[in-house]
C-alpha cells in the first residue's frame, strides 16, 4: 500500500491563502497535543487578525501580539465549527485533508 504525503511547503501555502476559487479556504489539519495525543479539526481556516489589541497609526497597523509568529513557527487558525481562534505550532502539523504531511 503507498504512502502518500505532502510536502509541507505545499501545506504552508496553500493554508496562506484566504480564498480558493472565491469561497473562503477552509480545510482540516491533524496534530499532535503537547502531552503526545493526536488531535484533529474537520473545519478550520487562516485567521485573519492575530490575538491582542491592533494600534493604528497612520496607515500602519501594528499587532500587540508579542510574539513573532513566523519566527516562532505559529500559524493562527480559526475553528470553524466553534468560531474560536487558536494557535498551532507547524512542527506539531501531522495531516492536512487527510494526508500526511512530511517534515
Amino acid at each position: 500500500m503507498d504512502d502518500i504525503r505532502i510536502k509541507l511547503i505545499a501545506v504552508l501555502a496553500e493554508i496562506d491563502q484566504y480564498y480558493i476559487t472565491d469561497t473562503p479556504h477552509v480545510f482540516s489539519i491533524g496534530y499532535c497535543r503537547a502531552d503526545g495525543s493526536l488531535g484533529t479539526k474537520a473545519h478550520v481556516r487562516k485567521s485573519g487578525a492575530m490575538p491582542g489589541k491592533v494600534v493604528l497609526s497612520g496607515e500602519q497597523k501594528k499587532s500587540l501580539f508579542k510574539t513573532n509568529v513566523k519566527k516562532a513557527g505559529i500559524l493562527m487558525l480559526v475553528d470553524g465549527d466553534s468560531g474560536k481562534a487558536f494557535s498551532l505550532r507547524i512542527d506539531r502539523l501531522t495531516h492536512y485533508q487527510g494526508v500526511r504531511i512530511r517534515h
